[in-house]
């Protein structure tokens, strides 16, 4: 048998452990340069939708194969080969590290939600082993927000930049089941597309105390119009800065309308210069301020529409009235009577002189935009004083959320015994006139100028807000705040 040296010698046996320590070294080297980094999905980040698995691996004597575990289960290999021009640059001395990435999409919808751990196994050509892993969270939409069919509405819904966080944050947007969800979506380099961050309720905004930032400082529309007596598009922009929520539209509304000009109501559409600003800090007044006509407008839709309930209509006496002068003793009523006709249309709305589209009352057009049902309650303007106005439904309890969502009632009732001096009942039935109406406290659910305290979706914590009604006064024709 021939041997490398003398077994029995001390240079012999010193020579043995020379080639061994040598062998030792030479594994020791290729075992330190294994390596394997998993880029995607991101440590601690969000997974959504259909993205990447990758990273690269480098070993002195080659990588065999990239295997991925999930949750500590094999999942299946990845390819190996990828570029990386910046992996060689940082190790020139590895042996193929330019062809080091590896990679492939992967649909991380397909995931449940929640918390997950990806393992990324590199193996090396000698049989080494070395993993990276990264914990991550997989958020995704309902079910509801998948089927053709059932296609969530963007109408109604807002997008707003959140410029700090780098992040885009959809609104409002409304589910088959009326569920209203806020998304929020940013830039994900690696697939060089946007990727759902969270999916949370639209009502777990939470506005700030004694203001009513965040709710609906973000809101915009553009809609166009191709109808017979309207084909001017409606634009309406809400922004919030320190103190102010400020309203930009051109006034022209954003559903269907009626014709106009008509016989009762000689005025065509035309577009407004709408610049309003509202408090984002409203606080109640001492006693109610009454606005309308040239007091102007006491709120405005979020389609930049403002709401004028009253009229300029009035009459002196049974045989003198006139629906341009409001000067009489008895001011005529647009909605709930039937002697005047104002040639509103189905929107409870007409168009005065100027060419101003206005609400007298319920928006229906709009409420059907925003596909309202009675399911919950509906945000649809805000009132000059910087109060919310909602429409139509609210919670039976006003204190709780988790009580039925009902017709709301006004609180004004037709006198018993109207005034010696009105004109005649046989001419023009009670309601025809705003003095035939008076508040009485607790008959309704609302208090004299429409609105009360209580929680609402997007004001858990609870705030005094408006409604739009189904009887007089219709809209406010007072606010409770300060102006």
């Amino acid at each position: 048998m021939n041997q490398l040296w003398p077994r029995h010698t001390k240079s012999g046996a010193l020579r043995y452990l020379g080639l061994l320590w040598l062998a030792l070294s030479c594994f020791t080297v290729a075992a330190q340069d294994l390596k394997v980094v998993l880029e995607e999905p991101v440590d601690g980040e969000v997974a959504s939708g259909i993205s990447n698995i990758r990273g690269w691996a480098i070993a002195s004597e080659g990588i065999s194969t990239i295997e991925i575990f999930i949750d500590g289960q094999f999942a299946f290999t990845v390819p190996y080969g990828g570029e990386r021009k910046d992996v060689e640059n940082a190790n020139p001395d590895v042996a193929n590290s330019l062809n080091s990435g590896f990679g492939q999409t992967w649909n991380y919808g397909l995931m449940a939600k929640g918390t997950h751990t990806l393992t990324a196994r590199a193996i090396s050509s000698t049989g080494n082993i070395t993993e990276d892993s990264h914990q991550f969270t997989v958020v995704g939409l309902p079910e509801s927000f998948y089927p053709k069919e059932n296609s969530p509405s963007l109408q109604g819904a807002s997008v707003r930049v959140e410029e700090q966080e780098e992040q885009l944050i959809i609104e409002n947007l409304k589910l088959p089941d009326d569920e209203l969800l806020t998304i929020v979506l940013a830039w994900n380099v690696a697939s060089q597309g946007f990727q759902v961050q969270s999916v949370n309720d639209y009502d777990t905004v939470t506005p700030i105390a004694g203001r009513t930032d965040p709710v609906g400082c973000y809101y915009a529309d553009i809609t166009e119009n191709n109808q017979l007596s309207l084909n001017i598009a409606s634009n309406a922009s809400w922004s919030c800065g320190t103190s102010d929520r400020d309203l930009v539209a051109n006034g022209i509304p954003d559903h269907e309308v009626g014709e106009f000009p008509n016989p009762n109501n000689p005025s065509a559409i035309s577009a407004q210069d709408v610049r309003k600003t509202f408090t984002l800090a409203p606080s109640l007044a001492g006693a109610p301020t009454y606005l309308g006509g040239p007091s102007g407008p006491s709120g405005y839709v979020l389609n930049g529409v403002k709401i004028d309930p009253g009229t300029a209509g009035s009459c002196f006496s049974a045989n003198n009235c006139s629906l341009s002068n409001p000067r009489g003793d008895w001011h005529i009523e647009a909605l709930g009577q039937s002697h005047f006709d104002f040639g509103d249309d189905e929107n409870n709305a007409h168009v005065q002189p100027g060419g101003a589209y206005h609400y007298h009352g319920m928006p229906e057009g709009f409420l059907n935009k925003l596909g309202a049902t009675g399911n919950d309650m509906v945000l649809i303007g805000w009132a000059s004083d910087g109060f919310p106005i909602y429409a139509r439904w609210g919670y039976d309890d006003p204190d709780s959320a988790d009580s039925d969502i009902r017709v709301i009632t006004s609180s004004y009732q037709l006198r018993d015994d109207p005034p010696a001096d009105r004109p005649s009942t046989d001419l023009y039935e009670l309601g025809t006139f705003t003095e035939d109406w008076e508040y009485q406290a607790g008959s309704g659910d609302l208090d004299e100028c429409n609105g009360r305290f209580g929680v609402t979706p997007d004001f858990p914590a609870g705030i005094y807000h408006y409604y739009a009604t189904d009887t007089y006064p219709y809209f406010q024709r007072c606010v409770s705040g300060s102006l």
